[in-house]
């Protein structure tokens, strides 16, 4: 038996993927579409012939094509006045909490361990290479307990080998990394526009991480939501004040500020709850 659904959601923008789509509705006009646009990698400052120029290019007509879609749910309100969208058909969705996050909920137990913890992709637009700088050059005598890959892998490595306060443990799987963040003192979460566009790229990441019992430290990157913002540490862009926000994290953020943030992330940033507001925005259209 062949499916033939009244509702498609995509996620993510893709070419063929997006075309495809189109012509289905084309062959079935009640068909709702609806697209979620987590990342949009697009930079005409390249060469055109370069990687990273066809890419951006794809990315331009995916969207093109994209535009077309009966809801899209872009990851800011950037992209709708960058790109010109029809606001009416747009919903603002950041990201939200996956399965993990459950877990880094359970219990209220505090901390056990005086260490800090990066995940994620190993780039500078992370902050890694610069978190890596700092905590070396201010001399925080905690361990600091990187995972990820990416292009600064080595850079991390070296580090690593240089001091004994710079654990590099390599890619593992988010159930391992979880264990550290569960036990972590300070969990990390930066954004910068270094070879991407951050209000096109919100780390979604940070809503899981934001479950943490320990402190969340986070710079003020474009669209860091207030209700995390609030119950966070908030460095500067340059973390020049990096050990001195850890240190006073040690007594202003505890057990309440880690239910606050929870609270926040799971009344604001619910996949289910999205998908619940999506499916009513489509099936309005499809009943019209």
């Amino acid at each position: 038996m062949k499916a033939k659904p009244d509702v498609c959601i995509q996620y993510n923008s893709y070419f063929f993927e997006n075309l495809v789509l189109l012509i289905y509705r084309a062959i079935r006009a009640k068909v709702a579409l609806a697209i979620i646009i987590q990342d949009l990698h697009i930079d005409l400052s390249v060469g055109v012939f370069s990687k990273r120029g066809l890419r951006s290019i794809s990315q331009r007509l995916a969207f093109w094509l994209a535009r077309t879609f009966d809801l899209i749910v872009p990851i800011s309100a950037s992209i709708v006045d960058d790109f010109r969208l029809d606001s009416s058909k747009c919903i603002i969705f950041q990201g939200g909490i996956t399965k993990f996050a459950n877990d880094l909920m359970l219990g209220e137990r505090p901390v056990s361990q005086a260490i800090g913890v990066f995940a994620g992709a190993l780039e500078s637009y992370n902050g890694v290479d610069l978190l890596v700088q700092q905590w070396l050059g201010q001399k925080i005598g905690y361990p600091l307990h990187i995972f990820g890959r990416g292009r600064l892998a080595e850079f991390v490595s070296s580090a690593a080998t240089e001091s004994s306060h710079i654990v590099y443990h390599g890619f593992l799987d988010e159930q391992s990394v979880l264990g550290w963040q569960q036990v972590a003192r300070w969990n990390f979460c930066f954004r910068y526009s270094i070879g991407l566009n951050q209000d096109y790229f919100f780390p979604s990441k940070l809503f899981n991480v934001a479950c943490a019992p320990g402190a969340l430290v986070v710079n003020n990157f474009n669209s860091l939501p207030e209700g995390i913002k609030n119950h966070s540490c908030v460095v500067a862009d340059d973390m020049s004040n990096l050990s001195l926000q850890m240190r006073e994290s040690l007594t202003s953020v505890g057990v309440l500020e880690a239910r606050e943030r929870r609270n926040y992330v799971l009344s604001n940033h619910s996949w289910a709850a999205c998908i619940d507001q999506m499916f009513r925005f489509l099936s309005s259209r499809v009943n019209a």
